[in-house]
């Protein structure tokens, strides 16, 4: 009697148990279509890539000029016409005057200006020059300011001539003397071989052929000038005080070559009508 009722009783609890367990199913959550959707891989989408220095062709890099040699600068210089080393006096003059003093040997050349705006020249006895190059080095003793020194060539007379000069500010220039009146071939202007004062020697180089001139310091290019007015003349050199003396240079070192003239290039164009300067 007792297992009867057992049985109606487990049979319930099993049905119970199972809509249970299907009820619990039904409520589990399920994903949404969105988030499903979210969680699939999705494919990049492609940018393009902004270049914000774009890249330049590359030029090719333009022909420069060649820098003129010092061969072409003096060309045709050739046999050594003679050397002074100023050791005898019989090429020079020497004098003393109100305005100075001229004074040669013992290996040096020295004019010493001792007046007040005063000039001396000393040119070398029975030399002449016509297609040349000459050098000579240069010492200044006493010099300041506008005072100045140099080469003169070409020489007709006291008056007459062609001079390289240089200041005691360390400038250079060229001039052609006519008649005493000196008209400037090139402008005075600053030279890198030049320091103000002149505290150490420095050498003056003049190349001359034909009507074309051209001018060294230190065996550097100054510049160039063409002027026919001279063609050969006698060779010296000069300096003059600006203000009050006094002025003491000397030279040595004197060398003259020969130079064989043949048709010529010039660098620059040629003065046409030189204006008259006023000497210091």
């Amino acid at each position: 009697m007792k297992m009867r009722q057992e049985k109606p009783f487990k049979l319930f609890f099993c049905i119970l148990l199972q809509i249970t367990l299907l009820a619990a199913c039904n409520l589990a959550p399920s994903v949404p279509e969105m988030d499903q959707a979210a969680t699939a891989t999705q494919t990049p989408t492609i940018t393009p890539t902004i270049v914000w220095f774009p890249p330049t062709p590359t030029l090719a890099p333009q022909p420069t000029s060649a820098p003129i040699s010092d061969q072409n600068l003096k060309p045709g210089v050739g046999t050594l016409r003679f050397k002074d080393d100023f050791q005898s006096t019989e090429n020079w003059n020497r004098e003393t005057t109100p305005r100075g003093n001229i004074v040669p040997g013992n290996g040096k050349l020295t004019l010493v200006v001792q007046s007040p705006k005063g000039e001396l020249y000393s040119i070398r006895k029975d030399t002449s020059v016509d297609n040349f190059y000459a050098e000579a080095t240069f010492t200044a003793n006493l010099c300041q300011g506008d005072d100045m020194t140099g080469m003169i060539f070409r020489t007709n007379g006291e008056s007459s001539y062609y001079r390289y000069l240089v200041d005691c500010n360390g400038r250079v220039t060229a001039q052609v003397v006519i008649g005493g009146t000196p008209t400037a071939m090139h402008d005075w202007a600053p030279s890198g071989e030049l320091i103000a004062g002149l505290p150490a020697p420095f050498k003056l180089g003049v190349w001359a052929s034909k009507d074309v001139l051209r001018f060294f310091i230190n065996d550097q290019f100054q510049f160039e000038a063409a002027r026919g007015t001279y063609v050969y003349g006698g060779i010296g050199f000069y300096a003059r005080a600006a203000g009050d003396p006094s002025l003491s240079v000397s030279i040595s070192d004197f060398s003259v070559y020969d130079v064989s003239a043949s048709p010529l290039q010039t660098l620059t164009p040629p003065v046409v009508a030189p204006t008259i300067t006023p000497v210091h």
